[in-house]
Parts: structure tokens; C-alpha cells; sequence
């Protein structure tokens, strides 16, 4: 499932299929960073985009969310402070497990911005139970 198109504006609507950023708050992600450039924004002003594969751990199922490592959502582009925590660990090739979290945006209130906060040692041991499924089925020489 495609959910941002790569040469997608980060703050335009365009892409094929979108997931909403708000239905994923709340929930356990793994997300595999894939890649990172620097995109404009309608603003003109350029930002930092990670791109990476998700697959959602926790929380309700919708026709676009579906929970476990055979459902991974592909390509989801990341901004702002999402996008700095993922560049790290682009950078050590590591996935990261994570709650998407949220709080209103400090330069427009009508906007949700969204961040990681670290998961709590259950999740922890969801991640690591998700993470070695998820390995096994990889395949070596692709």
C-alpha cells in the first residue's frame, strides 16, 4: 500500500492511497527507515523527510490499518520531529519501536504535530516478539 507518492509535497494532500496521521496516534509502530531527503514545503521553506515502512502493533483495525508484520503500511513519509528520531537511526540501519504521540502545534493550533515517545516494557516485548516475526520472514537474498 502506497501512502506517499516520492516526490510528494510533505504538507500537500497528493498520493495515492493516504492513511490520516490522526488515526495512528496512540498505537505501537516498528518503522523501518528506508531513506531521507530534504523536500519544500508550501511555505517554500525546505525540511527534513524520512521515508520508511510501518508496521502497526497495536490499537483498532480499520480498512487501511491492519495490525501485525504481514500488513505493513509502505513508504510513510515522516516530518519534523518524527523525521529527526528516524535519521538516527537511518544512519545505524536499526528500526525504531515507538508510540506516535501528540500535541497541538506550537504555529498553528488548528493542526495536530505529531511525535515518538518511547514504549513502555509490554510494548517493548510486542516489538521484539513483532521484530524477530518480521525477520523470519525476510528474504536473504532479495
Amino acid at each position: 500500500m502506497t501512502i506517499v507518492e516520492g516526490d510528494a509535497d510533505p504538507f500537500m494532500t497528493g498520493g495515492i492511497e493516504r492513511v490520516d496521521p490522526d488515526d495512528l496516534d496512540d498505537r505501537l509502530w516498528l518503522v523501518f527507515p528506508k531513506n531521507k531527503r530534504e523536500m519544500k514545503g508550501r511555505d517554500g521553506e525546505t525540511y527534513l523527510a524520512v521515508f520508511g515502512d510501518v508496521i502497526v502493533l497495536s490499537g483498532p483495525e480499520t480498512d487501511m490499518i491492519k495490525l501485525g508484520v504481514r500488513n505493513k503500511l509502505d513508504r510513510i513519509m515522516f516530518t519534523g520531529p518524527r523525521a529527526d528520531r528516524l535519521e538516527s537511526c537511518l544512519d545505524n540501519r536499526r528500526p525504531l519501536l515507538a508510540v506516535q504521540s501528540w500535541a497541538p502545534s506550537t504555529y498553528n493550533k488548528k493542526v495536530r504535530a505529531h511525535f515518538f515517545t518511547n514504549p513502555d516494557t509490554e510494548q517493548v516485548a510486542i516489538g521484539r516478539a513483532a521484530y524477530k516475526e518480521w525477520e523470519a520472514e525476510q528474504d536473504p537474498f532479495n
